[in-house]
């Protein structure tokens, strides 16, 4: 249980948006930062929440095409 809420809080700190109680800052996920988005990925991957862990993988493939990490952890979706 504790996991899950590791990584809820990690996704929620991860993800673009106004700052709240919860998340003071408006955003650590730089839109331009493959790296960013391929964590992010993890994340969603973890929760299985495939359709936003596909999204965040070919985000990380645009931004760096020869990311082999993301396009492996896309081909097991």
């Amino acid at each position: 249980m504790f996991f899950w809420l590791k990584v809820s809080a990690f996704l929620r700190r991860m993800t673009p948006g106004k700052p709240s109680k919860t998340c003071p800052a408006p955003s650590l996920l730089d839109l331009d930062n493959e790296e960013a988005y391929y964590q992010r990925g993890l994340a969603y991957s973890l929760l299985r929440e495939t359709d936003k862990a596909r999204s965040d993988y070919e985000q990380t493939i645009a931004l760096a095409p020869d990311h082999e990490k993301a396009a492996a952890k896309l081909n097991e979706l």
